[in-house]
């Protein structure tokens, strides 16, 4: 078989692509092989011995079908994590907005105690309210004894 580098290399070159993109058609082979300058490569091009080959495409269908998936939930069983739980989402992150609460207990007893805080707030609220309306009573009372006397 005769050695077709040189107008392969050429063909490449006039076709601006790879070598291993230039197709070269075995039934002209002895037709090609007296090419030996980019003129007769070109003119090989155009009666159609040597073609462009086209790219190879490398679906992404199905990565995308799969990331879907992912999104729905599915293919994150045990077999499929790397890395413990602490790794993949820190207990850190979770509790420590603002670096306040260190875990679940520190939480819950926070939650309580302002909770008290409130009721208590609440019930101190309300005895200043009916001690004021207490007073408010008395004084009213007074006023009318004192305009009932001077009434007389």
């Amino acid at each position: 078989m005769v050695s077709l580098t040189l107008q392969k290399r050429l063909a490449a070159s006039i076709l601006k692509c790879g070598k291993g993109r230039v197709w070269i058609d075995p039934n002209e082979i002895s037709e090609i092989s007296m090419a030996n300058s980019r003129d007769n490569v070109r003119s090989l091009i155009k009666n159609g011995f040597i073609i462009r080959k086209p790219e190879v495409v490398h679906s992404r269908f199905r990565a995308r079908q799969h990331h879907a998936a992912k999104l729905l939930g599915r293919h994150r069983g045990h077999g499929n994590r790397l890395g413990t739980r602490e790794a993949r989402m820190p207990s850190k992150v979770l509790w420590a907005k603002g670096n306040i609460f260190k875990n679940k207990r520190t939480l819950i007893e926070y939650i309580v105690r302002s909770k008290t805080e409130k009721l208590r707030e609440k019930q101190i609220n309300d005895q200043a309210q009916a001690r004021r309306l207490k007073n408010r009573n008395l004084k009213e009372r007074r006023t009318t004894k004192a305009l009932a006397k001077h009434v007389y």
